[in-house]
């Protein structure tokens, strides 16, 4: 039960991720400004999950043993994915950029699964995912396709 509340909210999330995109893009159209449109988008990120912070009093803390590079990297990896988001979607069609998007997504997972990289549980590749990836590519080529 409790997984599938969590593959529920995963598939809310990631259907709502195309609409971020489009959302940004009329955003950076509309200053002119694409970084301006990303720092609009993450600061008002940044602010909700700060208002979320203290009204549900979260205890807030870094382990002393916290890598710096672990404290930055999601957010500069965010602040990119952004970026190209807002500006690749009017120029290949959101459909396209998430097909993409979800190629490379689904890719690097693999390897972070595999390989248990950044000490996450490893789970080995096998057949099924592999299959997987193979109706992506074939998925995203017809995505491709039709967008042109």
């Amino acid at each position: 039960m409790k997984s599938s509340i969590f593959l529920i909210l995963a598939v809310l999330g990631g259907a709502l991720i195309p609409f971020q995109a489009a959302i940004n893009s009329i955003l950076a159209k509309n200053y002119g400004n694409p970084f301006l449109a990303a720092l609009t988008s993450t600061f008002i990120s940044f602010s909700s999950l700060l208002v979320i912070i203290i009204i549900t009093r979260q205890q807030v803390g870094l382990s002393i043993n916290t890598n710096w590079w672990i404290l930055i990297s999601g957010g500069l990896i965010g602040a990119f994915v952004v970026y190209v988001s807002l500006t690749s979607a009017p120029i290949l069609g959101v459909s396209t950029l998430f097909a993409a998007l979800f190629l490379g997504q689904l890719i690097a997972s693999l390897f972070i699964d595999h390989f248990g990289i950044l000490g996450l549980q490893t789970r080995s590749i096998d057949i099924s995912k592999i299959l997987g990836i193979f109706f992506l590519v074939f998925g995203f080529y017809l995505v491709r396709k039709s967008s042109n």
